[in-house]
């Protein structure tokens, strides 16, 4: 095997423990898999609460992460797309197939082929890791929960605006841009400092998600236009958000009235019977079979085409250097608050 290093890993030993490294084989990939050596690894706020929660992890000690980017070392038989020291990113499916070897936090990942895409040269590695979760959550929401008409379709958008709470969160990035994409109205709630950027993406109204009137304006922007907002995609998903845009969709004038969210709905929160609410769920491109064929669509054919035309820009990123032994000090950093910015790890 070309390249071959030893595959070190950050392991969690248990629940709430901090993650140490080990030494595990570099494994070797199955008929519809490939094998990548990883170079950035993007870390996401569901790795740190499951390292404090144990949400998803039936067993320790666990190998976790989802996000990276590197070079493919190996091919299985059946893999046809891709090939030794192809640039990729990747989904690796750890949460749902409970492999270690299919999760990121390490030197070499095994990823299926349907949730692997390869880069074109104008994208660059670091760039890369930040896209995978992000651009799978953002589609989900709009096209899938939403409902909305894909870019593809070139359908006309409906009299109505959607609005992206939490705007610059990784995933509020990439929904403003595809939304923007399939020719839709977007506004988008961030704090000050980060409205010139989202504006840049594609939003066209802003608002400050701490402003003691963020409702009432955003209500207001909307129905002056004419276009008052029917779809929410919350991207944070918190009692305090949901029962912000809750309270938008309820004095908004749109008839459908609909909301995408990232998490489970807070169980101290009541649901409005007007409007239709439902989490987004990602994992399902790994064992739903019509949801791995959208997976390989997205990974195929759409992600690698937007970032070749350069419709789709990648988010801001920031990156700790130091290999996987750092990847417990990446998630605290993660953990303690970033804004419009995501957290790779340099292996």
């Amino acid at each position: 095997m070309a390249n071959q290093t030893k595959n070190l890993a950050a392991v969690l030993p248990a629940a709430q423990a901090d993650f140490v490294v080990e030494e595990r084989p570099i494994p070797t990939p199955g008929p519809n898999e490939v094998l990548v050596r990883n170079h950035f690894i993007g870390l996401n706020p569901l790795d740190w609460k499951r390292q404090l929660t144990g949400m998803f992890i039936p067993s320790y000690p666990a190998v976790l992460g989802t996000d990276l980017s590197g070079v493919v070392e190996a091919v299985g038989s059946n893999v046809s797309k891709f090939k030794p020291g192809d640039r990729v990113l990747g989904g690796a499916d750890g949460i749902v197939s409970q492999k270690p070897e299919n999760a990121a936090f390490q030197t070499y990942t095994i990823l299926r082929s349907s949730s692997t895409s390869k880069l074109p040269s104008s994208v660059s590695l670091e760039q890369a890791a930040t896209l995978t979760t992000s651009i799978v959550t953002s589609y989900l929401m709009l096209f899938h929960v939403l409902g909305l008409p894909k870019p593809e379709l070139k359908a006309p958008p409906p009299n109505a605006t959607v609005l992206v709470w939490g705007g610059a969160s990784m995933t509020g990035n990439l929904t403003i841009q595809l939304a923007k994409l399939a020719g839709l109205n977007v506004y988008a709630t961030a704090s000050k400092k980060n409205h010139e950027h989202l504006r840049s993406l594609g939003a066209s109204v802003l608002f400050d998600y701490n402003s003691s009137t963020v409702v009432e304006d955003a209500v207001a922007a909307a129905e002056r236009e004419g276009k008052p907002i029917a779809y929410v995609a919350d991207t944070i998903a918190s009692t305090a958000t949901l029962s912000s845009v809750q309270d938008i969709l309820s004095k908004s004038t749109a008839t459908a009235k609909v909301i995408a969210h990232t998490g489970p709905w807070p169980e101290d929160l009541p649901k409005l019977d007007a409007i239709d609410a439902d989490m987004v769920h990602g994992e399902e491109l790994w064992y739903k079979p019509d949801m791995i064929q959208l997976g390989s669509k997205i990974f195929h054919e759409d992600l690698p085409t937007w970032l070749e035309s350069g419709v789709i820009a990648p988010p801001p990123y920031r990156v700790i250097e130091g290999g996987v032994g750092k990847i417990q000090a990446a998630l605290e950093v993660l953990k303690a608050g970033v804004s419009n910015q995501k957290v790779l790890v340099a292996v």
